[in-house]
Formats: C-alpha cells, sequence, structure tokens
C-alpha cells in the first residue's frame, strides 16, 4: 500500500510539472511575440524546473523507502504472529509428551504394585494350607520354585498356586507339592482337561486306590500312552477310572492295570456307568468267592484256567489283571463243558454287555495292558508329549509374560509387604477415627458442615472457571476475526 502511494503521488508531481512547463512555454511565446526579452526569465524558469523536479524525485524516493520500510514491519508482524502460533503449538506438544511419559511412568509403578500384589495374594492360600510346622525358609523355597516353573510352562503363577493349593488341601507332602503341581500342569496341558478336572481326578484316584502321590508322574504318563495308542481320549480314560478304581483296587488291579483296563473300556465306548456296574458285579463276585472258598471259588476258577488255590494266591498277590485276562478268555470257551457249567452259575457274568464286548477282541486288553505297564514304569510320555505342545506360539509367548512378570515380582516383592503394613495402619486409624465419631456426634456434625461449606466453594470455583473460560473463548474469537479482517485489507 505505501509503495502505491508513493507512486501515486510522484505521478501527481510529474503531471504538475508539465502543465506549469506547458504553460510556462506558453508565456514565453507570448512574451517574445511582444518583443520581450525572456532568457533570464528562462534561466529562473529552467533553474526552478530543475530544483522542483529533483525535490518531486527525492519527495517520491522518500515515500517510495516509507512503503518498503512498512511493508517489512508487516511481513515482521506475520512472521511474529507465526511464531508465536508455532510457539503455542509447540508448547501444547511438550505437555501432551510429559503427558504420556508421566503417564506412561506411573504406570510402570502401578503394573509394578499390580503383579506384586497379585502374586502374594495367589501364593497367599498356598502358604495357608501348607502343613503345620513349615519353616519360612521352605515356604520362600516353594515360591520360589513356583515361580521358577510358570517360565517352564504355560500357566500363570496365580494358575500354579491354585494346583498347589489343592495339593496341599490332598494331603501332598510340602518337600513334593512342587512336582505334583509340575505333573498336574502337564497333565492338563497334554489332556486338555481343566486343572480342577485333573487335580481332583488325581486325588480321588490316590484316595480310592492308595497310590502315593509320588507316582503321579508315572500316572500320568501311563495314561498319555494308553490315550495315543488307543481310540480313547485321556478325558474317556479319566472318567473310566474314576467309575472303576475302587473295585478294581480292592481285586488286586494296580494302579497301570487300572488305566489300562480304563482304556480298553474306553476304546470300546462303554459308558462309565455301565463299565461300573459290570465291574462291580465281577468284583462283588470274585471278592465274594475268595472270602467264601468252596464251590463259588472252583467255578471262578474253572472259568479262569487256575486252580481255586492259585486263584485266592493271585487276589491275594495283586494279579488282578491276570485274573480278568483268564476270565475273558474263559468266556469264548464255550467248547469247554466245565467252563459252560462254571458260566451256569455266573449268569450275570456271561451276559453282560460289558464283557462280551472285552472278550470279543482280547488284542485290544493285552495291548492297553501292556501300554500302561510300560510307560508307569518309565514315567517319561507325559513329559515326551509335553514337549510337543510347549513350542507353539501361544504357549512361548505365555511363557514370555510369565518370565516379565517374575521379574517385577522380583523387584517390587519386596515392598509389596511394607506397602501391605502401611495399609493397615491406615486402615486402623481409619476405623478408630470412625468409632470415635460414632460416640462424637457434634465432632461428626461439624464435619457434615465443614464437607457441605467447601462443597458450596468448590461449585463457586467451577462456575468461575466456567466463566473465566467462556470469557478467553470470546477473547479469542474476537482476536481470531481482527487478524482475518487485517489479512483481508492487506490483501
Amino acid at each position: 500500500m505505501a509503495d502505491e502511494s508513493g507512486k501515486i503521488v510522484y505521478e501527481f508531481t510529474e503531471t504538475g510539472l508539465k502543465a506549469i512547463r506547458d504553460a510556462v512555454k506558453a508565456l514565453e511565446d507570448d512574451l517574445a511575440a511582444s518583443g520581450i526579452a525572456v532568457d533570464d526569465f528562462s534561466k529562473q524558469f529552467k533553474k526552478i524546473d530543475k530544483n522542483v523536479g529533483k525535490g518531486a524525485k527525492q519527495a517520491g524516493d522518500e515515500i517510495e523507502g516509507v512503503g518498503k520500510k512498512s511493508k517489512k514491519a508487516s511481513e515482521d508482524i506475520g512472521k511474529a504472529n507465526e511464531n508465536l502460533a508455532a510457539q503455542r503449538y509447540a508448547l501444547y506438544d511438550i505437555a501432551s509428551t510429559y503427558a504420556v511419559i508421566g503417564a506412561a511412568l506411573t504406570g510402570v509403578g502401578i503394573y509394578a504394585a499390580v503383579v506384586g500384589s497379585q502374586f502374594e495374594s495367589a501364593f497367599t492360600n498356598v502358604e495357608r494350607t501348607l502343613q503345620s510346622g513349615t519353616t519360612v525358609a521352605e515356604v520362600d523355597e516353594i515360591r520360589s520354585s513356583l515361580v521358577a516353573l510358570s517360565g517352564q510352562i504355560p500357566l500363570t503363577f496365580q494358575e500354579l498356586s491354585s494346583i498347589a493349593t489343592i495339593g496341599n488341601q490332598m494331603g501332598i507332602a510340602k518337600d513334593a507339592i512342587v512336582d505334583f503341581t509340575g505333573t498336574m500342569a502337564r497333565f492338563a496341558s497334554v489332556s486338555g482337561m481343566s486343572i480342577e478336572a485333573v487335580t481332583q481326578a488325581f486325588g480321588g484316584f490316590a484316595a480310592q486306590t492308595g497310590l502315593d502321590p509320588k507316582y503321579f508322574e508315572n500316572l500320568g504318563a501311563s495314561i498319555a500312552k494308553v490315550g495315543i495308542d488307543s481310540n480313547a481320549t485321556e478325558t474317556q480314560i479319566v472318567s473310566l477310572m474314576r467309575e472303576i478304581s475302587a473295585g478294581a483296587a480292592g481285586a488286586g488291579f494296580t494302579a497301570d492295570q487300572i488305566v489300562g483296563l480304563a482304556g480298553s473300556l474306553a476304546s470300546l465306548q462303554i459308558a462309565p456307568e455301565r463299565a461300573r456296574g459290570s465291574l462291580d458285579t465281577y468284583f462283588g463276585t470274585l471278592n465274594r468267592a475268595v472270602a467264601a472258598g468252596g464251590e463259588e471259588l472252583a467255578q471262578f476258577a474253572t472259568i479262569v484256567g487256575v486252580t481255586a488255590e492259585e486263584l485266592d494266591a493271585m487276589v491275594r498277590s495283586g494279579q488282578g489283571a491276570d485274573i480278568m485276562r483268564g476270565f475273558l478268555e474263559g468266556l469264548n470257551d464255550l467248547d469247554n463243558v466245565q467252563v459252560t457249567q462254571a458260566l451256569d452259575g455266573l449268569a450275570q457274568l456271561r451276559v453282560s454287555n460289558t464283557f462280551k464286548r472285552l472278550s470279543a477282541d482280547l488284542s485290544i486288553f493285552d495291548r492297553d495292558q501292556e501300554n500302561a505297564k510300560t510307560a508307569f514304569i518309565e514315567g517319561a510320555e507325559l513329559a515326551r508329549q509335553y514337549a510337543m505342545t510347549v513350542d507353539d506360539l501361544a504357549s512361548q509367548w505365555t511363557i514370555f509374560v510369565n518370565g516379565l512378570n517374575a521379574v517385577v515380582d522380583a523387584i517390587s516383592g519386596g515392598a509389596i509387604p511394607t506397602i501391605a503394613g502401611l495399609f493397615a495402619v491406615i486402615n486402623n486409624v481409619l476405623f478408630a477415627l470412625t468409632e470415635w465419631l460414632g460416640n462424637n456426634q457434634w465432632a461428626g456434625m461439624a464435619i457434615a458442615f465443614g464437607i457441605a461449606v467447601t462443597t458450596i466453594i468448590g461449585v463457586m470455583f467451577l462456575f468461575r472457571a466456567a466463566t473465566v473460560g467462556a470469557t478467553a473463548s470470546v477473547l479469542a474469537l474476537r482476536l481470531v476475526i481482527q487478524q482475518t479482517g487485517a489479512t483481508s485489507i492487506g490483501a
């Protein structure tokens, strides 16, 4: 705008001087026509003309200079406004960054506290159910072992602690509780059964058969082996074991033989309830025959293919599987008159669907008995199968998270009891204050009045904050309008 104004003034001055020159020229012509000497007049006028032209040019230059300075000043103001805006947004970004960093750092502390408290809470039940007389060192060793176990098995420390708690309630010795937990966790992973179902199944089996818990790894290996080599799942085998264990153990079956029998029954798709009914009849008849002796024992021995004395000795020495194998084979020996006559006295077993199906193909019975026995003795099948299941991404990710949590627990674990103790003190103070207020109603009323006044003042501050915020918004809007108008005029 300043440049254009200077240009207009300059052009206006030039136009005026030209008009004056034309007028002077006309005057000179008139003087010359009148015979008046105009040389001196002309010289003086040219001098004036030169000075006026020089002054006009100088004025134009000065005006142009002022225009340039004005333009530069306008540009500087614009840049200053831009810089202010940039600084404002930069401050916004800095504030946001600080907020993110603060939230992240606070989150780390909160996460550490949460993990530490979860670990402590989970292990509290383990510690609570341990045998009386367990030392602090033994408790710490069990806790450390469970944390280490979470780095080998894709179950959280909380889940492993739940298994250990159940083991304590089952009467598992404190020095065997970690091994028990590992076995239950591995079997649950291999079989797909829940932790609760596995622990209940193994605990129930031990209660019915008297199996020492130190052989649970062997039992799990036996079930796992029969499961993969038969037409039965681990879940089906465990379900049948629950139904037949008590009767089978009483009839001389060992733990692995019960697993093999359950596997055969599951392979033949015999329902657990039906199998239990038939086997209860079989075991009851056998035990009654051994107890009574005489003709009933002789009939049973005839079917098995041994003498009465041999059958009595086999039952008492725990050869239940061999006895059943002989009995199933005898069911098929219908050409033997003595066997046929003996079966007439045991009609309820002869017509049993369960025994008909078992005796129809003894190779299934033999296979499952052999697999169950070999796997129980070696005790390695469960670990072998588990090693193949733990290599998948989901399992490794769970173990990775367990590792992070273990590190966090190691860092924050020492502080958690301290924090818990601090809260205990605070809680005692709070409840003591509550009791005091209950005994001193005037104090409660005074505090209530103070809270009411504080609330009113807070509302007033909130109203004032809203008013100030609205005013600031209006001022900001006016500033935007002014800046927009100024920009339009400058354009």
